[in-house]
């Protein structure tokens, strides 16, 4: 993983994470303590929602160090340690990565953050059993915290120039400033698919002379491998829900569902490798009969209104609250309906499929698509996905309603900073108040991360802005002092090459 941190804490970390290694640590533990004095301590790790955290990482954060070598959560989230009983400990789920040894590295708080991280500290106190929760930390280097370089705006040429120039308002250009830019949080992802099994009527078994069947296995295969051979990738779990259709008796299809799940997941299972595997695969499967009211809505999308209208009409009127009795006597009536050959044919079978999540330990970063789906989820976005978020949406409204949405997440962001206030100039509703904050700095500092110069989308925002709210005098000012070296055109006009001298 290439970071801007990287390179400077890789010694620090490494020497760091050698030092919480199990074989070092015990012997570390050894000659500074007697056993006598460790404790067993279960922590019970779980994320702000309830939600249990598997494979969270435990190490030590003063000079106690923990004796057990296994220091990772189990798939309920806990695990059991012996520790000194005034220990303290770091909880976490993120990690950095090291390409060279294939390990994940602690982040501690003294190294600062990358990205998002979930961690948290934990004062052993001499309990034995602590409820731990993992918070979520906003990444340091999305908080600027100040400025540096003042400077007093300077103004020597008539400002009614301006009112001949014709600039553009513009988001900031991340290609321009990839050595500040949020980088994208690399940590854990799972990965969804659906496979169209066709299977032999009223069996759980595959219709083996079926070539679509053979042409799902080889995409189901590619999916697979495409995650397994992403180096460090380790298969924790596989989901797979399966769906018949409405036509039958409801508890016989429930069964065949389960049975057609069984062999879906046996040939999911079959694509990874026992190395590929984090011991014993956790197997969730939830085999569920699609409902009438699914095929209407079907046909209802092909326009066959009068047709839904019938079928609806059906189920309102055998509609008790018991699900097996209410499909089977549902179904009874729609069979007699004259175009129910359609619906066998057409609808029905669009009712029958196995989706699988396949729960995974990938370090890489969320796609866009997950990113959309994270956002419609109600979940957390960093700084780096709200701005793929926006950047990406071809509706300008949406566009600039998750820019405004960022920026009252992250306040303090120069990008999302100067990207709204772009908006609201297309919008014709200019604020100077927006990034006034830059108008006597050269640059601006992120903790952790450096001091850079202002983006001269800032500026060049800044001064349209000025320019619309008829304040001709400030906008010259941030033109002169600012923008003379400036490679756009269309203020080339503006300046001589003694001018070009300034900034």
């Amino acid at each position: 993983m290439k970071n801007f941190l990287f390179n400077h804490v890789l010694h620090t970390l490494l020497c760091f994470c050698m030092f919480v290694s199990g074989a070092t640590l015990e012997s570390v533990a050894q000659s500074d303590h007697n056993n006598k004095d460790l404790i067993s301590v279960t922590l019970k790790v779980k994320s702000e929602n309830g939600i249990p955290y598997s494979n969270a990482k435990i190490w030590d954060a003063t000079s106690f160090p923990i004796i057990d070598t296994n220091y990772r959560t189990d798939r309920n989230g806990e695990v059991t340690l012996k520790v000194h009983p005034q220990a303290t400990l770091i909880v976490g789920q993120y990690f950095l990565w090291d390409e060279n040894t294939n390990e994940s590295i602690p982040i501690d708080e003294m190294f600062g953050s990358l990205g998002n991280n979930y961690y948290t500290k934990v004062d052993i106190k001499g309990r034995s059993s602590i409820d731990v929760v993992v918070k979520e930390v906003m990444a340091e280097q999305t908080d600027i915290v100040g400025y540096t370089e003042c400077i007093e705006l300077q103004s020597e040429q008539d400002p009614q120039r301006l009112l001949n120039v014709k600039l553009q308002c513009a988001e900031i250009d991340p290609s321009q400033y990839m050595n500040w830019w949020p980088k994208a949080n690399i940590g854990p992802m799972g990965t969804e698919g659906s496979v169209d099994f066709k299977f032999l009527l009223g069996k759980s078994s595959l219709d083996s002379n079926d070539p679509h069947n053979a042409n799902e296995l080889a995409k189901v295969e590619n999916t697979i491998q495409s995650i397994i051979n992403t180096p460090g990738s380790i298969v924790t779990g596989l989901r797979v829900k399966g769906k018949s259709s409405p036509e039958g008796d409801y508890n016989k299809n429930i069964s065949l569902a389960q049975g057609r799940l069984n062999t879906a997941l046996r040939i999911l299972k079959g694509f990874i490798p026992s190395e590929k595997r984090l011991g014993t695969l956790k197997e969730e499967l939830t085999p569920t009969v699609a409902t009438w009211q699914e095929v209407a809505d079907s046909m209802r999308k092909d326009g066959l209104l009068e047709e839904v209208a019938q079928i609806e009409k059906i189920i309102a009127a055998y509609n008790t609250g018991n699900t097996s009795n209410d499909i089977n006597t549902q179904g009874r009536q729609i069979r007699r309906l004259p175009f129910y050959g359609l619906i066998k044919e057409k609808y029905l079978p669009k009712l029958r499929r196995v989706d699988f999540i396949l729960d995974t330990y990938v370090r890489r970063a969320a796609t866009l698509e997950e990113i959309r789906d994270m956002y419609a989820n109600g979940e957390y976005l960093d700084e780096y996905s709200y701005h793929q978020l926006y950047s990406n949406e071809t509706d300008v409204a949406l566009r600039h309603k998750y820019c405004k949405e960022a920026l009252d997440k992250f306040p303090n962001s120069i990008i999302f900073q100067t990207d709204h206030a772009a908006h609201l100039i297309a919008q014709n509703r200019p604020d100077t108040t927006l990034l006034a904050q830059y108008n006597n700095v050269t640059r601006f500092k992120i903790e952790g991360v450096g001091s850079f110069k202002v983006p001269e989308e800032t500026r060049i925002n800044q001064v349209i802005a000025y320019i619309m709210m008829q304040d001709l005098e400030m906008a010259n000012k941030i033109v002169e002092t600012y923008l003379s070296n400036s490679k756009r055109p269309e203020l080339a006009p503006l300046f001589t090459d003694e001018d070009k001298t300034k900034e």
